[in-house]
């Protein structure tokens, strides 16, 4: 009797455990609304202001926000990182073989897209790799990357953001607006190189996953590198048919528009807005969101040539600056049918 009294303890036991569990457990998160339409989001946040729904201003989460770029080519790597509360994170780094600098010396991206005069010159510098991350203090991300010859640049923006659940019973809703994503660059015949460029975004609660989405965007050559070049000029990186310079690029994930088959200026993805329903959760409880969003850009061939004349392809992506006044919008509120 007393181990049948034992084992019915420990089972109530498990029982009381697991249903503090389920009530410290999230419904799965349920996407209201993600697309570029600005009436069919306001019919979702319409909803939101209805009586019953509490805002949340993201400027009282004490939110913490981070930037970090990273960049190298064969020679070189660079790295820096920011972390601030409630403030604006912006960082710049670079690296480059062989050049010359910039028209004006590149900087932290605080209160705009950089000058183009910032950007190393792809015929003037060989194998640079340049990165702009900022997390402005209202959540909106800008991350700027270039990639020249045989680099890689990498930028990342994130914030966080801490909740105390109010009401229990109630339900736990979030807004994003994603900006543009962006994907260009130039393809030099004499020194071809491949390039690729991925975008993601990610949401996480309490760390665990919430809402992703992914873009990847690569240029190909229709002939491989290791054709024997044909031609006695010294002018040209060797190991590449120029008479056959074709390209063409291939995507794969959403997030960004297909990109003509062209280096020239491209038609960048659409301001997308997010609206998501993250679940419910006991009074008291706290709801830890995070955002991470990462560019990253590569090239694949180094540079040759010589300083003031590099042959060199280069490709660049950029997540587009935006002074909207709320990125990021928060509520609790009942069940949206």
């Amino acid at each position: 009797m007393k181990n049948y009294n034992s084992v019915r303890t420990m089972f109530a036991g498990l029982a009381m455990t697991a249903t503090c569990m389920m009530a410290q457990t999230a419904l799965p998160v349920k996407t209201l609304y993600s697309g570029s339409s600005v009436s069919n989001r306001d019919t979702v946040l319409n909803k939101l202001a209805a009586a019953g729904f509490q805002e949340v201003p993201f400027s009282s989460t004490n939110a913490e926000l981070g930037s970090m770029v990273e960049v190298n080519n064969p020679t070189k790597t660079a790295v820096d990182a920011k972390r601030t509360t409630n403030a604006a994170a912006a960082v710049y780094t670079g690296v480059v073989k062989a050049g010359y600098a910039p028209l004006q010396a590149p900087a932290p991206a605080t209160s705009g897209a950089e000058a183009p005069e910032q950007h190393y010159d792809f015929k003037k510098s060989s194998d640079g790799a340049q990165a702009w991350a900022t997390m402005q203090s209202n959540g909106m991300p800008y991350i700027s990357v270039k990639a020249i010859g045989g680099s890689k640049a990498h930028g990342a923006g994130s914030w966080k953001a801490s909740l105390t659940v109010p009401v229990a019973g109630q339900h736990l809703y979030a807004y994003m607006l994603l900006p543009e994503v962006s994907v260009s660059g130039n393809f030099e015949a004499n020194g071809p190189g491949r390039f690729q460029a991925r975008f993601t975004a990610d949401l996480q609660m309490n760390g665990h996953p919430a809402w992703s989405s992914e873009a990847v965007r690569s240029m190909q050559l229709q002939k491989s590198f290791e054709t024997v070049y044909t031609d006695a000029s010294p002018s040209s990186c060797s190991g590449y048919d120029k008479d056959s310079p074709a390209y063409y690029l291939t995507q794969f994930g959403d997030g960004m528009h297909p990109t003509p088959a062209s280096w020239g200026l491209v038609d960048p993805s659409p301001l997308k807005f997010v609206i998501l329903d993250l679940g419910v959760f006991p009074a008291g409880q706290k709801v830890d969101l995070t955002f991470l969003g990462r560019l990253q850009a590569s090239n694949s061939s180094v540079c040759c040539g010589a300083v003031g004349d590099y042959f060199c392809s280069r490709g660049e992506a950029s997540v587009k600056w935006h002074d909207e006044a709320n990125p990021v919008r928060l509520w609790f509120g009942p069940a949206i049918p």
